[in-house]
């Protein structure tokens, strides 16, 4: 397809990455995804094929800077055309906000990082989000596995840092939509706590909101 001029369909190269991150070696380590999806419906044909980034880091740095850094980076091996350059700041900046906002809506997994500070607050910011994501997938599965004798797990499972498709949660809310349950056990109030979208549980295949 480059050799005639065009670049490659979003649905086959959705395709093509996820037969890669099904391999042996992302299955047992993981994998780091840069600068794809670049436009909101990649991101959405990549939900549809189940490619769902635990963690998407968006890294803010203005357009000066970039080309600040380009520049200072000359000496080295990296090169770039500053015309090429100015034509991908300016597709990225039609973009960005489509693609962050998809992921912050559906799966409330976008983490934004300051790119002016340190490399090791930056690598910390990092390092922090993703440690938070792999101990709740580990406590959400350990109470999942805990199964009453109606297959139902007994355990609620907390979904804080899961970042799971809040399209499924919200298709299997429970009787109490988005009112918190204990409040209106404790005090006969109807009190919506969807302001943190975190403050929920799985509980017999439900979910219920809480106030935080």
């Amino acid at each position: 397809m480059k050799s005639e001029g065009r670049g490659i369909d979003d649905q086959l190269m959705v395709t093509l990455l996820s037969k890669r991150l099904k391999s042996k070696d992302c299955l047992a380590n993981g994998y780091v995804l840069e600068d794809f999806p670049k436009t909101r419906g990649q991101a959405a044909a990549m939900a549809i094929a189940g490619v769902n980034p635990a963690n998407v880091f968006h890294v803010r740095i203005s357009h000066e800077e970039v080309y600040k850094r380009t520049d200072a980076a000359k000496d080295t091996d990296f090169e770039a055309n500053r015309t090429i350059l100015a034509k991908r700041l300016r597709y990225l900046e039609g973009n960005v906000a489509q693609v962050t906002g998809f992921y912050q809506r559906i799966y409330n997994s976008l983490i934004e990082i300051d790119g002016f500070k340190s490399k090791w607050f930056m690598e910390d910011r990092a390092l922090t989000a993703i440690e938070a994501n792999l101990l709740s997938r580990q406590l959400f599965a350990r109470a999942y596995c805990f199964r009453g004798d109606d297959g139902f797990p007994e355990r609620p499972c907390e979904l804080k840092d899961l970042h799971c498709d809040r399209a499924l949660m919200k298709a299997s809310l429970s009787q109490f939509a988005y009112h918190c349950p204990v409040t209106w056990k404790n005090t006969k109030e109807l009190v919506k706590c969807t302001h943190d979208p975190e403050n929920c549980i799985l509980y017999q295949n439900v979910f219920y909101y809480f106030r935080g």
